[in-house]
């Protein structure tokens, strides 16, 4: 697995080779996971980016904080099956009422890239992945 656990599993590192880090400085982003244990291993790969990050465990906490910053985060990482709603559902929901975001939806399915019905401002992951597989994936998203 290119030297890298699973993420949140213990020994994850945050960082990849040579530890850089900060290539997102002053972008913010927002976790929606209701994982206790994905949840901060998410967000400690975002802040290792150097984005700020703000978390949420259910869709409506996540849609509060949204809704606060006024819609102003450059990344959305929303897992898909949330306690209180669904995530792609939540993602449409962001994405019509905020044309700025971008989003990372995280699911046990095996949809990968931009599969989905959605355009280019969403993108899919599929659980598990490892550390190397997240920091990729939202380079692709945000470029």
């Amino acid at each position: 697995m290119s030297g890298y656990d699973k993420l949140g599993e213990p020994g994850a590192p945050a960082e990849g080779p040579g530890g850089k880090a900060k290539e997102a400085e002053g972008k913010s982003a927002l976790v929606i996971e209701d994982d206790e244990r994905t949840r901060p291993a998410l967000v400690d790969v975002l802040e290792t980016m150097g984005y700020r990050v703000h978390s949420a465990s259910t869709g409506t906490a996540g849609a509060e904080i949204l809704e606060a910053l006024n819609g102003n985060v450059d990344v959305i990482l929303c897992d898909m099956h949330l306690p209180d709603g669904d995530g792609h559902d939540l993602a449409q929901l962001f994405g019509r009422r905020w044309r700025q975001p971008r989003f990372l939806l995280i699911s046990g399915e095996s949809k990968t890239g931009s599969e989905g019905g959605f355009d280019d401002r969403y993108r899919w992951l599929s659980k598990p992945f490892t550390v190397a597989d997240l920091r990729a994936a939202i380079r692709a998203l945000t470029g």
